[in-house]
């Protein structure tokens, strides 16, 4: 009887000790989630900026200020992390943060409108220090849950909200265009949760960013791309990221692939146009077939392995790379499998950027505005844009030795010069004089050195402008007057070289 009771009581005590244990465990585990909370509650920052920018509808002016709320998240070294949208412009810029009364000022030090990434440096002692920061951590695992850090809605006070990783893969960033390595969540971001970290064990795994397509899903930028801005701007400049600069195709066409010469277990994707200046220019060919990256193999549909579970475009090797790296590309030329070594630059594209200056180019001729194509026009003027001026940007349209820029014709200042064209607006410059226009350095160079009576500006859709030149020029200070602006065009006219007179000999030079 007794050994029975024994065994009993031998059992009750193993599992009151289990229990006690799963307890403590539970215990240590809230515990270390409560640290790891207050922790990142205290390292996220609060923003307000007040901006401005160049006005797109009117050039030579700026855009008057305006207050954005965001957030951002300490770094080791005590600079500030956040989203360069957040910053955009930003004249003057205030942090908060918990724990700390008052406000810090704070400047830009990098920033990256292609990532959307930017560092700020706290213009007063005091603000970070050891225990405040945080650590990057990884790319998070599927269905990983993680905590949003921020001040949505301008709140007072850091708000966490939980949610769950849905998927990781490249998507458009809304701030540039660019592809970006994003991490999706199961809940929408509010506005001001921007450049607030997501935070998983106690780590920084990502930065968030925007909602896709506005109410399906918050976004955040990955920590890949986080490491590749910093490490982009440890040198003190900002290269920004790098790009292949060339066109592509899929490849799950079996006609399409046995044209190409590829044998049925070879797989990768096909290049169609090679961009001026890009990456590609010089090394890679149109009809070559890219076979794999860095050595990772390249689907036929233009994708590759991030880990054993998830796939992702197959630039997914330049996310973690940096300009002027070497890159070695897999290719199948000619039915021959080749390797080729490019170096990682530009993405060689015909309407480049974003880089969001202080002030736009411009030039006035005649009382006739013109402008580069280039992303910051198309970001910030869209609406007042025609078809024909947004198409090469968003077909992703790629630089050519003929023409490495496009130059629009975006409005009107009406003069008696130009009667006739007062109406005119979003055209697309194809020639001045029958010269094709490259980019907007030689437009300006083609009106500077025109020198017969009429001056002919072809538009891409066969229409001419055409000036009585001496009239043009002579009614530009009359249009500048009217119309208060400043100056002609920016960037200013190149100064012509100065002659110096030189000192014969047996004279003096005065």
């Amino acid at each position: 009887m007794d050994r029975p009771s024994r065994r009993r009581s031998a059992f009750r005590v193993t599992i009151s000790i289990l229990m006690l244990a799963l307890v403590l465990v539970a215990l240590v585990a809230y515990a270390i989630d409560d640290s790891d909370q207050r922790s990142a509650a205290v390292a996220t920052v609060q923003i307000t900026a007040v901006t401005s920018g160049p006005d797109f509808r009117a050039p030579w002016q700026s855009r008057p200020t305006s207050t954005v709320g965001g957030s951002g998240v300490l770094l080791e070294g005590g600079r500030v992390l956040t989203n360069a949208h957040v910053v955009n412009g930003a004249v003057s810029i205030e942090l908060k943060r918990v724990g700390l009364p008052g406000s810090y000022p704070a400047h830009i030090e990098f920033i990256d409108h292609g990532s959307d990434l930017a560092l700020l440096a706290v213009d007063k002692p005091g603000f970070g220090g050891a225990g405040v920061e945080m650590m990057l951590g990884e790319i998070p695992a599927p269905h990983a849950a993680v905590d949003v850090y921020g001040y949505p809605e301008n709140a007072q006070t850091v708000c966490r909200t939980e949610a769950v990783v849905s998927r990781v893969e490249f998507g458009s960033c809304a701030h540039s265009w660019q592809l970006v390595l994003f991490g999706s969540l199961d809940k929408l971001l509010k506005p001001g949760n921007s450049g607030g970290p997501v935070v998983a064990d106690g780590k920084v795994i990502g930065l968030a960013t925007q909602n896709l397509n506005q109410d399906i899903a918050g976004q955040f930028i990955t920590v890949p791309a986080i490491r590749q801005f910093l490490a982009d701007v440890a040198d003190g400049h900002v290269d920004g990221r790098p790009e292949f600069g060339l066109r592509f195709q899929t490849l799950e066409s079996d006609a399409l692939r046995a044209s190409c010469g590829m044998s049925p277990t070879q797989t990768g994707v096909l290049v169609c146009a090679v961009g001026v200046g890009g990456s590609g220019d010089g090394v890679m060919r149109v009809g070559d077939v890219i076979m794999a990256v860095a050595g990772i193999p390249v689907a036929n549909d233009g994708t590759m392995a991030l880990d054993k579970e998830r796939r992702v475009d197959f630039s997914w090797p330049l996310e973690t790379r940096q300009v002027g790296d070497r890159l070695d590309v897999g290719i199948l030329r000619d039915g021959v499998v080749r390797h080729e070594t490019i170096v990682l630059g530009s993405d060689g594209l015909l309407v480049d950027g974003p880089h969001f200056p202080d002030r736009a180019p411009y030039r006035i001729f005649g009382g006739l505005v013109f402008q580069p194509v280039d992303l910051d026009l198309v970001i910030t003027n869209r609406d007042n844009l025609g078809a024909n001026v947004l198409l090469p940007a968003d077909s992703c349209a790629l630089a050519t030795a003929a023409r490495r820029q496009r130059v629009t014709l975006g409005r009107v200042l009406p003069h008696e010069v130009n009667r006739g064209y007062q109406d005119w607006g979003t055209e697309l410059v194809e020639s001045v004089n029958g010269e094709p226009v490259r980019d907007f350095a030689h437009f300006n160079e083609l009106l500077d050195g025109a020198g017969d009576r009429w001056i002919t500006i072809l538009m891409d859709d066969a229409s001419s402008v055409v000036l009585d030149l001496a009239a043009a020029r002579a009614a530009l200070p009359v249009i500048l007057g009217t119309y208060n602006i400043g100056d002609e065009r920016f960037p200013a006219a190149p100064r012509a070289p100065v002659a110096v007179k030189v000192a014969g000999p047996g004279t003096r030079a005065s």
